[in-house]
């Protein structure tokens, strides 16, 4: 007695401490919701999880224990039946039936009920947010085109249905397995020697839970007339011509059947007779076979093929229209550059002109090698990183400018290893520090970055983009818990020889209390956050300070993976992109699972401050307008978001490589065409490094056709299927009320455009390209061939490419050469401008300085010495590390060979 007693109190001790910790989690995330201002957010997320969880705990927790105690109470009293073995089976079966028959049977059967109920719970009440669309849908406007039934069917309640449906199947068939097996050791004898003659309470039982099982079918059947539409069997989007003719009505007919069989189960029953329940499933079985198998596979073999797209057409229009809109492609623009750009001349003087601000602002910095430049240039400290660099646009001045810019987070992981105290984890070294920004195209003579932005304190070039608030104690690095506000004084930046401390000023975190110390040394088992005496009753704790932290407000959302900074105010913010999907509208082809998506959320966070606000940026999505019903104070409409910031929104990259994928499929109208795969597109390859790899989407500063001013687009070329020359880019604006609009430039039938492998090969073909690169690939260095970066420009394609240089030992590329390619012509120069006054021959290319100037006939005894000279100093520069140099000496080298070839060939 006192061993089972020591049992309980354990059990309790451990089930306290469960609870408690539970508690606690669930009261820090009450207090970051609070801080930011949505304890209603976090009341309706808890509560719904909450009930739904306990409704479906209640629910089967009485259906599990009815079905327990119909168990106890039906099986027989106990002997053993003449079997083989009898006294071996005696011996297992009487404890067991004992056991059940007895009180402690009982309890056992409750916790059973409780562990199989708290399963369902848990998990279908992770599930609460279908529900919630179930209950809160708001209507498409759209129908679909066999039953005229409202897409919220399909993306809100069909999911429901479904859930539901296979939860409940899901719990007749763990009661039938359990009730069966026991059924089977103690109460064979209901079954045996002739027992089917007879109505027993155990075959009552065990046929109740056959005919819901044979109910919850009939209804999967008829759900599935519904999932046709969603999914579909055929080569296309949602139902084809066999699933509406043969699919269709086999599901209608199964459906009837299996509510006919779950009857004559319980007719079997009560008559006493096998043979109705055994007639009744073999029927549903064949039928099950020849109308959801043989039938459908008949109709398609000799009704279909021989004229599969007569057969197919419609429904092939359904999925086209339906695609389209599903992925936000149902209002592409078209536009023409070729008739916008190109003069009477073709392209001329005029038409460069107009394209000088697109020329102006192509993007030669590739984030990649930026990003090693600035961790080398502007990190300052070791502490510090720079983890992404991200492209936008700016005002300064009268111009608008394409900028790279990046945050630098302090990553406590690389502070010394002396200096990773509590103190300094917790309470010292809790935030970044500034900004740096650089235009995406200007170099220094050193092949480096020309400087906006930079520096600690941090110096900007413009008032536009000063910073007053450089602090980051929010960021995409901030995963750790930090106090702040202590005696011990928070580190700022560092100044010379000594640190700048301060404390912060705002609001953000939770304030410590005496009693929410406590807490919080328990929730985050950390009981220094209760002894230190630097903590004051005003100090504040800040967690849950990552951008990505935003999805505790709205974990339904699709977060883009690509958070991006912008100075606005003095200030700094992060923009991330949210967005709805569903995987049930119908017709609809689906990608990675998803067949419905929109950039319908906006989220900004202040980087100080830890304030985030859901922007709504598509009001006309059903979906988030299902959310906005469902978190009335959560979403906000765009135009409450502050003017600096909206001028900063750019199309996500994430969601335009999905439709441009999406796209290059669906671009098609004509469901012949479309059936053929006679235009089928695809996105184009380059070579980044030296690997091919797919090209991702670009953004570009450039005026469309038709329109005023100068816009930032984010822009993809398209080539057709196995081809490589261009046929079409596709662009998404990202500018004032048109964001969010897609603009298509398909090339005229009688117009080559070069694809971006073709001028790759272009690139690698060219003799002096070539060579120059298998040299600098030499003597420890590493040339990194960027992005391939396309514009359209007069009806065709200007390609840029740069180059950037990098030693072994050096992690601090230089950007060394821009290679630009037009209409079949390949140019390499030193800096965009000089590779485009080439490209066009608006200008002839000066000599640059320190080159050799021509030698007289003759004169090859000069070109030899200077052929000397440049190769000494080369090595020089080789050695000392000065790879500019290094380049330039060589390029001169070649140049004087060159001419001494000349000189020997006369």
């Amino acid at each position: 007695m006192d061993g089972r007693k020591r049992l309980v109190r354990l059990l309790f001790v451990v089930l306290a401490l469960v609870l408690g910790d539970r508690a606690l989690n669930v009261w820090a995330d009450y207090e970051w919701f609070k801080s930011l201002g949505y304890q209603g957010v976090f009341w309706t997320l808890f509560s719904t999880r909450f009930v739904v969880g306990a409704a479906v705990f209640l629910v089967l927790f009485a259906f599990f224990q009815l079905n327990f105690r119909c168990l106890r109470r039906c099986l027989p009293p106990h002997r053993v039946y003449d079997l083989h073995g009898g006294r071996i089976l005696a011996a297992m079966v009487n404890p067991l039936h004992r056991l059940i028959t007895s009180d402690a049977g009982k309890y056992l059967f409750t916790v059973l009920s409780v562990a199989l109920s708290l399963i369902y719970a848990v998990s279908l009440g992770a599930r609460f947010e279908v529900i919630q669309k179930f209950v809160y849908a708001v209507p498409f406007g759209r129908t679909d085109p066999i039953f005229g039934r409202d897409a919220a069917f399909y993306v809100f309640k069909l999911p429901f249905y479904e859930l539901l449906q296979s939860s409940l199947a899901s719990a007749f068939i763990v009661a039938l397995f359990l009730c069966a097996f026991v059924y089977l050791l103690l109460a064979s004898g209901e079954f045996l020697h002739g027992g089917w003659r007879f109505f027993s309470p155990v075959k009552l039982h065990l046929g109740s839970l056959i005919a819901g099982l044979l109910v919850l079918k009939a209804w999967d059947y008829h759900l599935s007339v519904y999932r046709l539409l969603v999914g579909g069997s055929g080569a296309f989007p949602g139902a084809g011509y066999t699933d509406i003719h043969a699919r269709l009505p086999a599901y209608q007919i199964l459906a009837v059947l299996a509510v006919l069989v779950a009857v004559l189960v319980f007719v079997g029953i009560f008559k006493g007779r096998v043979l109705p329940v055994a007639a009744g499933a073999a029927v549903l079985a064949a039928a099950s076979l020849l109308l959801g198998a043989v039938y459908p596979a008949f109709v398609q073999k000799f009704q279909v093929e021989p004229n599969e797209f007569a057969r197919e057409e419609p429904y092939i229009e359904y999925g086209l229209d339906a695609t389209r809109f599903a992925f936000g492609l149902d209002d592409v623009r078209s536009v023409s550059t070729a008739a916008a750009d190109a003069g009477a001349g073709g392209l001329d003087g005029e038409t460069l002109e107009k394209s000088a601000g697109l020329l102006r602002n192509l993007r030669l910095w590739d984030f990649r090698p930026l990003q090693q430049v600035y961790n080398q240039l502007q990190q300052l400290r070791r502490y510090y990183v720079f983890a992404d660099v991200d492209v936008d646009r700016y005002r300064l001045g009268d111009q608008y400018r394409q900028v790279m810019l990046a945050v630098r987070e302090l990553n406590q992981e690389n502070l010394p290893e002396r200096a990773g105290t509590w103190v300094n984890r917790r309470l010292q070294y809790t935030h970044g520090y500034g900004v740096v920004m650089s235009p995406a195209n200007e170099v220094t003579d050193a092949g480096l970055p020309v400087m906006l932005l930079k520096n600690i304190p941090p110096a900007a070039s413009s008032p536009e983009i000063e910073v007053k608030r450089p602090e980051i104690y929010f960021g995409e690095l901030t995963g750790n818990m930090v106090v702040v506000n202590t005696r011990a004084g928070e580190f700022s930046h560092p100044s010379g020889e000594r640190n700048v401390y301060t404390n912060y000023e705002g609001q953000g975190g939770v304030r410590l209390t005496p009693i929410k110390r406590l807490l919080y040394a328990l929730h985050f088992r950390d009981l220094r956050l209760l002894l230190s005496s630097e903590i004051t009753p005003q100090s504040r704790i800040l967690y849950n300070r990552t951008v990505q932290d935003a999805r505790r407000l709205a974990p339904y959302l699709r977060y883009d993976g690509d958070p991006y900074p912008v100075v606005d105010g003095g200030r700094i913010y992060w923009i991330l992109d949210a967005y709805t999907v569903a995987g049930h509208y119908p017709y609809s082809a689906a990608r990675n699972g998803i067949n419905y998506v929109r950039n319908s959320v906006k989220v900004v966070v202040d980087a100080y401050e830890g304030d985030i606000s859901f922007y709504t940026s598509d009001p006309s999505d059903p979906v988030v307008g299902t959310y906005s019903r469902i978190y009335p104070g959560l979403y906000r409409p765009l135009s409450e978001m502050p003017a600096g910031l909206r001028a900063h929104l750019r199309y996500p990259e994430d969601l335009f490589k999905m439709q441009a994928d999406v796209f290059a499929e669906y671009h098609v109208r004509d469901a012949r065409v479309f059936y053929n795969r006679e235009d089928e597109w695809e996105v184009p390859k380059e070579k980044y490094s030296d690997a091919s790899r797919q090209m991702e989407p670009y953004y570009v500063i450039m005026q469309l056709p038709g329109e005023e001013e100068e816009e930032f687009l984010l822009i993809l070329p398209f080539t057709p299927m196995k081809r490589g020359n261009a046929v079409a880019w596709l662009a998404a604006r990202c500018d004032g009320e048109h964001y969010g609009e897609l603009v298509l430039d398909v090339f005229p039938k009688d117009v080559h455009a070069y694809g971006p492998m073709q001028v790759e090969a272009s690139i690698d073909q060219d003799a002096d390209i070539s060579a120059q690169l298998t040299l600098w690939n030499q003597h420890g260095s590493q040339v990194i061939r960027g992005n391939l970066l396309t514009v359209p420009l007069a009806g065709k394609l200007l390609y840029v490419k740069p180059l950037f240089l990098q030693a072994e030992e050096s992690a601090m590329p230089e950007l060394i050469r821009v290679i630009a390619f037009y209409d079949g012509r390949v140019v390499m120069e030193k800096d965009l401008q000089g590779a485009l006054d080439r490209l066009f021959g608006r200008a002839e290319q000066p000599p640059e300085q320190g080159a050799a100037t021509p030698q007289a006939p003759g004169d090859s005894s000069a070109l030899a010495r200077r052929a000397w000279q440049l190769y000494q100093e080369a090595g020089e520069r080789l050695r000392a590390g000065d790879w500019s140099g290094y380049g330039k000496a060589i390029e001169e080298l070649g140049q004087v060979l060159k001419e001494m070839a000349g000189e020997t060939g006369r």
